[in-house]
C-alpha cells in the first residue's frame, strides 16, 4: 500500500507540475480529460514501474554476447578443424 500511496503523490504533484515525462503525459491527455481517474493513473505506473523492473532485473542476468569484446584466445595446442558457422553474429550486431 505504500507504493500505491506514493503514486498518488507523484500523480497529484505532476497534475500540479507536469514535466516531460510519462506520468505527466498520461495526466495531461487521460486524467485532465476525464478519460481516466488519478487512481487509474497512479496503478499506470504501477504498472510501468514493474515491467521496467522485470525487464532490466531479467537482461541484467544474461551474459554478454560471446561476439561481442575481445575474443577468447585458444591455446596453440589446439586447432579449429571446422569453419566458423555463419550463423554466428557479426561484431556489428554488438551494443557499444
Amino acid at each position: 500500500m505504500a507504493l500505491y500511496g506514493y503514486l498518488l503523490e507523484l500523480v497529484a504533484l505532476k497534475e500540479r507540475e507536469p514535466g516531460d515525462d510519462l506520468i505527466s503525459r498520461l495526466i495531461t491527455e487521460r486524467v485532465a480529460t476525464g478519460e481516466i481517474t488519478r487512481e487509474t493513473a497512479s496503478m499506470n505506473g504501477n504498472i510501468l514501474l514493474i515491467a521496467g523492473h522485470e525487464t532490466t532485473s531479467n537482461m541484467i542476468g544474461l551474459p554478454p554476447s560471446p561476439s561481442c569484446g575481445t575474443p577468447r584466445r585458444r591455446p596453440a595446442s589446439v586447432t579449429r578443424t571446422t569453419r566458423p558457422s555463419s550463423r554466428t553474429p557479426s561484431r556489428s550486431s554488438c551494443a557499444t
